[in-house]
């Protein structure tokens, strides 16, 4: 992964614009299926986050970037802007442009 994103993804802009997307998803999910959300370990869950349940890709994210000393909160914000094009485009965006996925 690229150095410059792993130490801009430790910032409190990325964090915050990250937290953002992550309550804007969910908010929109929840409305569209009227039901409540969870998120847990990088994916969304519409039965709540239970035990055990995780983004097939996350355990292996999380390790190499773990063991490099990247802060958990920082791990999440990079995962959701690797993995979600909806995110990407909010945190580059600087939160003016969400949508959807």
């Amino acid at each position: 992964m690229d150095k410059n994103l792993i130490e801009m993804a430790s910032t409190t802009r990325f964090i915050s614009l990250w937290f953002q997307w992550h309550e804007l998803y969910q908010t929109e999910l929840s409305n569209r299926n009227q039901t409540g959300f969870g998120y847990q370990e990088g994916a969304f869950f519409s039965g709540g986050a239970g035990n055990g349940q995780h983004h097939m890709n996350w355990l292996e994210f999380h390790e190499s970037l773990a063991m490099n000393g990247i802060p958990y909160v920082s791990i999440h914000a990079l995962f959701g802007y690797s993995q979600y094009n909806s995110c990407k485009l909010y945190i580059d965006s600087g939160g003016r442009n969400f949508t959807f996925p």
